[in-house]
């Protein structure tokens, strides 16, 4: 059989072996000067004065968390985008920054 495979191709039987850690993009971030933001007891406060416009638990406490500390939440999830000016959809950030 004739291998047609280009620069840049990959041999999808061998995607298993493209596993990467997770702990690597972490500490590629924490290494050029991003920190982690915790969860406190304030953030959980603040999910019950958010509108029911996302059921997600998770989902949730990341737009209560980036309100209660004044952050941008970039996110795909429209559901997400539907909270007040501090969550902006990243295709949106995209187009504004490119």
């Amino acid at each position: 059989m004739e291998n047609r495979c280009q620069a840049g191709d990959y041999d999808t039987t061998k995607l298993k072996d493209l596993q990467v850690d997770p702990r690597l993009p972490r500490r590629g971030l924490l290494d050029n000067g991003h920190y982690e933001l915790p969860i406190v007891s304030d953030h959980v406060v603040a999910v019950d004065s958010l509108r029911p416009i996302h059921k997600d638990p998770f989902d949730r406490l990341l737009v209560a968390q980036a309100t209660v500390e004044g952050v941008t939440l970039l996110t795909v999830d429209p559901l997400v985008a539907g909270y007040p000016v501090l969550s902006a959809r990243s295709e949106d950030k995209e187009k504004a920054t490119g």
